[in-house]
């Protein structure tokens, strides 16, 4: 799951899926990880480089 809010993380968590939290959205980087993502990328690029096959 790729999301910028706490609430995407969230059902992520909730749902046992691997989660990352993408910072140049509206979530601050302190709000994804308390809500428990995974991973966190800044650039829309970082996703294709290291969790996309």
């Amino acid at each position: 799951m790729i999301g910028d809010r706490h609430h995407d993380i969230e059902g992520a968590v909730a749902n046992g899926v691997y989660s990352v939290g993408v910072t140049y959205g509206y979530g601050s980087p302190e709000e994804l990880t308390e809500a428990g993502a995974d991973a966190l990328c800044s650039h829309p690029t970082e996703l294709t480089n290291q969790f996309l096959c």
